[in-house]
């Protein structure tokens, strides 16, 4: 099966280029910068071909910088995040929704412009296909302990979406209960441990469910992210300059 561009865009803004790709010949380089990122071999099969890949490209150096795969409710009824989140109550919403996922950049471009450079593009595209909600799965990977007090932090916030772990690669979503609980941490000490895209989503209005799944293939804990769009349109106009 080849791939096809669902959604036509592309956008030029000084010395970098914005656009979806357009075959399977391009999807083959947005992949190997995926396996290079993640340091492992990630076969998505049909969740790859059914989705868009947006990609920033450095027309100064004809280099891939970074890349999001989004996946539009109006093409499919599958998410790959229901391999491990109950995500029925969201999607049973209405407006159409866009998932996002596997946000790669290249080890020379990790500054952070290139992730504002992709949320750019994810605002202009989500105005030729409209999106209510944006979701995804947010990925940590770090020390049991740390993730605890981000977990901990994040039950302060109220996630109004009923999103349940499914556990189907591991027990281990449970460790936490197994923790000691976490003493109180400074907001400044606890916004460090969190990475740099959680930060972005956060900053974008998102609200993220405390409750992680663990992925046993690549030892991090997967956290369930939600945008609405409409509350959150203020908000990423202001951080993302649109």
């Amino acid at each position: 099966m080849q791939f096809r561009r669902k959604i036509p865009f592309e956008l030029t803004l000084t010395t970098y280029k914005l656009r979806t790709i357009e075959n399977s010949e391009e999807l083959k380089q947005v992949l190997a910068l995926r396996d290079e990122c993640f340091n492992a071999h990630i076969d998505k099969g049909e969740f790859d071909l059914n989705g868009d890949f947006l990609i920033v490209e450095d027309l100064q150096k004809n280099k891939l910088c970074g890349t999001y795969r989004l996946t539009h409710s109006d093409f499919v009824q599958n998410f790959e995040c229901e391999e491990d989140f109950n995500i029925q109550a969201l999607l049973e919403k209405s407006g159409p929704k866009l998932e996002l996922a596997w946000a790669c950049i290249h080890p020379d471009y990790r500054n952070g412009s290139i992730v504002s450079l992709l949320w750019k593009g994810i605002s202009e595209i989500i105005k030729i296909r409209p999106a209510k909600y944006i979701f995804g799965i947010t990925s940590v990977k770090d020390d049991p302990n740390n993730i605890a007090l981000i977990q901990k932090n994040l039950e302060d916030t109220s996630f109004p979406y009923k999103v349940e772990p499914l556990n189907r690669r591991s027990q281990k979503t449970d460790a936490f209960e197994l923790l000691p609980p976490p003493l109180p941490t400074a907001k400044s000490t606890w916004r460090r441990l969190i990475p740099g895209l959680m930060r972005a989503y956060l900053m974008a209005g998102a609200l993220i469910c405390a409750q992680p799944s663990y992925d046993t293939d690549l030892d991090c804990y997967d956290f369930m992210t939600v945008i609405d769009v409409d509350q959150a349109a203020d908000t990423i106009a202001h951080h993302y300059k649109l």
